[in-house]
């Protein structure tokens, strides 16, 4: 089950990749007012190459920041952004 639903949200997402004029038309209905240039990359942030797989430089990505991420040094930065 989790492979057919694994295949679904990769065709559909490959869909939107290879028609992406329609896929926006679609999402400005949620876009509250938003001009259609903000929506594209808005929608380019989150639907783009990346997403169909991240590959080997990818996976080195996630690797290096799990292995460089402290708590600590986050939790002191996010602390920072909200209080100012």
């Amino acid at each position: 089950m989790a492979a057919l639903i694994s295949k679904t949200i990769r065709d559909s997402v490959s869909y939107g990749l290879d028609h992406r004029e329609d896929a926006l038309k679609y999402a400005m209905q949620f876009a509250r007012d938003m001009e259609t240039e903000l929506a594209d990359q808005f929608v380019g942030m989150y639907v783009n190459k990346w997403t169909l797989g991240y590959g080997e430089k990818g996976k080195q990505a996630v690797q290096e920041t799990h292995h460089s991420w402290n708590p600590k040094q986050e939790s002191s930065r996010a602390r920072t952004l909200l209080s100012s």
